[in-house]
């Protein structure tokens, strides 16, 4: 089931999804769209550090609103939360705002990914003036704060503030996703099946369930160690990309799991289901870490009621094994 937090003034009225389980799976296609605007329309700005801290930077984004957002950061430092104070260029004791930080994307030659799920409210709701975000690798951010009237509620498109890490420490995901996939290929790997278990089993050996439900991109596993289902598979198919190995996105019960192409079969695989940190099954971990491997149409139906076959045309009637 989902929740809907509603926030109503007047006429308007905002609606955040928050799935139960995890992030609804029309999240990957329609939530691509929110904020959409990207840096171009959005990120004419001017940037600023002061000599008293040179670490402390200062932007005023402008952008269709008839209003500035004012931006105060520190230097972002991977693995160490960067504090961001706002403030319209609008606002007066007679005009007060509220404040919303969104969402993060960060986009890299694989795509743009929301990192965090814009549907939720993670970072202190409407009302907050002072948020903090953690980054855990170098990349092109996109980071999304909307300033709301505080008496009519009203606000318009949001404010983006583009950031570019480059930490030596802390390579992109791009980048991490290249030398593990080179590594396998390195190792002599040569069948689909081969390549897409040992893939599974790498994803979540370096993955742990989000509870809160908030980070939703391939970076979770790649970087952050954690993360929802849509986490699971986007990195899965990251790296079965890079091995030449065929996949596509399966939706269902709201939740996101992996088609994967074996041995000229297709199958269904849910590396989310198998972590048994995330299960909470009395099996062992060598019990349940394969069950939702290589499933069929029919095995999938079962676990999954909503899974409806066959997907695009890939017929799944028997799993992979060569």
């Amino acid at each position: 089931m989902a929740k809907a937090h509603v926030i109503i003034s007047g006429s308007i009225l905002v609606v955040f999804l928050a799935a139960a389980l995890c992030p609804v799976s029309a999240l990957a296609e329609g939530l691509e769209a929110v904020g959409s605007s990207s840096s171009a329309e959005s990120a004419a700005y001017s940037a600023s550090s002061t000599a008293a801290d040179p670490d402390l930077i200062t932007k005023t984004i402008q952008n269709t609103n008839k209003f500035g957002l004012e931006i105060a950061y520190n230097k972002p430092v991977c693995g160490q939360p960067t504090s961001f104070s706002i403030r319209s260029t609008d606002e007066s004791e007679a005009k007060p705002y509220k404040y919303m930080m969104q969402t993060v994307y960060i986009t890299d030659r694989d795509g743009r990914e929301y990192l965090i799920d814009p549907t939720r409210q993670s970072y202190g709701g409407v009302g907050e003036r002072d948020f903090s975000f953690t980054f855990h690798a170098s990349g092109s951010y996109e980071v999304y704060f909307y300033a709301i009237d505080a008496v009519s509620y009203q606000y318009g498109r949001p404010f983006v503030l583009n950031i570019v890490i480059d930490d030596p420490n802390h390579p992109s995901v791009e980048a991490t996703a290249d030398v593990v996939a080179a590594e396998r290929l390195a190792a002599g790997m040569e069948t689909d099946y081969e390549k897409a278990l040992w893939v599974h089993d790498w994803v979540l050996d370096h993955c742990t369930y989000d509870n809160s439900l908030t980070y939703c991109s391939a970076e979770g596993v790649l970087a952050r160690g954690t993360g929802t289902c849509e986490t699971y598979h986007r990195a899965y198919v990251r790296l079965l990309d890079r091995l030449g190995v065929e996949s596509r996105r399966v939706t269902g019960n709201g939740r996101v799991w992996t088609l994967v192409k074996m041995g000229g079969n297709w199958c269904h695989v849910d590396p989310t289901w198998d972590d048994v940190d995330y299960s909470y099954t009395t099996l062992t971990r060598d019990d349940m870490r394969h069950m939702y491997f290589g499933m069929t149409d029919g095995v999938c139906k079962a676990a999954h009621s909503d899974h409806r076959q066959p997907i695009d045309g890939c017929e799944a009637s028997s799993a992979g094994n060569s």
